[in-house]
């Protein structure tokens, strides 16, 4: 998973523990609506530890070896958006 859409926000490990707790809904960041890119590696990080919950439920009620797991998204993120990539490419 290379990009996330907007709103980047704080999740639920993001520390200190009271961004996430008042963090509001609805925020703006260099006038634009929602979107603080710098939670962006909290976001993957979480996805990553929910994805890894599942594994091990998987995993505890004897599943894992009869189980294909696929995680999707949908059409990725706004053409304003790129990741910079080691090379100094963007990826659009």
């Amino acid at each position: 998973m290379l990009l996330v859409h907007d709103d980047h926000k704080p999740t639920p490990d993001t520390r200190p523990k009271s961004i996430f707790d008042n963090f509001p809904e609805v925020a703006t960041y260099n006038n634009t609506l929602g979107d603080d890119r710098q939670y962006f590696p909290d976001m993957i990080t979480y996805m990553d530890k929910l994805v890894g919950k599942v594994v091990n439920k998987l995993e505890e009620q004897g599943l894992i070896e009869n189980t294909l797991i696929v995680v999707m998204g949908d059409n990725g993120t706004k053409s304003t958006f790129g990741h910079v990539l080691p090379d100094g490419t963007i990826y659009p």
